[in-house]
């Protein structure tokens, strides 16, 4: 039985801003808005489940862009995802750093730079 659906980042991958080589599909508006028919499918199949979020250094791509290109920009992010995916409608929990339920710990893994060494020692 599910209590929990916990998404660990990467949800959308913001492609167009990445630094690598890209065509022209998709923009960011269409990664968007298959990211919210996700979510909505996934609220629908989970009613009165908890679902929780974890930013990933996907969705970060957004905000070190602004950062880059438009820093002045910066406090409009404060919750864009909560805003753009409809998460509080949903109410799915977006969570921005590392957390545990019980002994188990939840992380995406870009916070740790490559040490997965450190997390199992």
């Amino acid at each position: 039985m599910v209590d929990t659906v916990i998404l660990l980042g990467d949800v959308v991958d913001f492609y167009q801003i990445s630094v690598f080589e890209k065509m022209p599909r998709p923009d960011i508006r269409d990664e968007l808005e298959e990211a919210r028919k996700f979510l909505r499918e996934l609220r629908h199949r989970f009613k009165d489940k908890e679902i929780i979020y974890v930013e990933g250094n996907h969705e970060k791509r957004l905000i070190s862009y602004i950062l880059e290109n438009a820093r002045e920009l910066y406090p409009l992010l404060e919750d864009i995802f909560e805003v753009k995916y409809g998460l509080n409608e949903l109410n799915i929990k977006y969570v921005k750093a590392p957390f545990k339920i019980g002994k188990l710990n939840f992380i995406h893994g870009h916070e740790i730079g490559g040490r997965v060494q450190d997390l199992v020692n």
